[in-house]
């Protein structure tokens, strides 16, 4: 990070960093949800942990603080989840702000925090999601375009699913 300028103790365990002066100062009470560039981060790192304020009432108590640079599929989550867009509190990505009152729900890291929170996705979308039953499409969602966490054997692994009905998807 730019703020720590190689001030770290010899065994990692200390840092100290030096903030410019906040930007921006957020006056009323609102809750953290952030914003993280990589889809399965944003709904880990994000998402998930809302389930605890939701269970606590709290979850549309406060606005929601979130970066000004969100993706089409964040803002979509959000409506999904039913926050109303005038409910956001939009700031600059790793903007230094001052915030009188923040809550900031705690990641979830245990195996039981993480299903309830994946549980709580479920019940939030079902009514979005098509039955099994229903579904008429198999799909096959390729990394062939992206620069990182390629299948090495992708053809070989298509191979076998596209009798069976899938389609690749890139």
């Amino acid at each position: 990070s730019p703020f720590v300028q190689g001030r770290v103790s010899a065994d990692g365990a200390t840092v100290i960093a030096t903030l410019p002066r906040p930007r921006t100062e957020i006056t009323q009470e609102c809750i953290l949800v952030g914003g993280d560039g990589n889809y399965s981060h944003w709904l880990f790192r994000n998402m998930l942990k809302l389930s605890t304020l939701d269970r606590a009432g709290l979850l549309y108590s406060y606005p929601w603080l979130v970066n000004n640079d969100l993706t089409a599929y964040q803002n979509e989550y959000i409506r999904l989840l039913g926050q109303e867009p005038g409910r956001l509190i939009k700031v600059e990505r790793n903007a230094v702000i001052a915030c009188k009152r923040v809550l900031v729900p705690a990641l979830h890291v245990s195996t039981p925090a993480v299903t309830h929170g994946v549980q709580w996705i479920r019940e939030r979308l079902a009514n979005l999601l098509v039955a099994p039953a229903q579904a008429t499409r198999r799909l096959f969602v390729s990394r062939r375009d992206s620069a990182r966490r390629n299948l090495l054997n992708e053809d070989a692994i298509f191979s076998v699913l596209e009798p069976l009905g899938f389609e690749r998807l890139v």
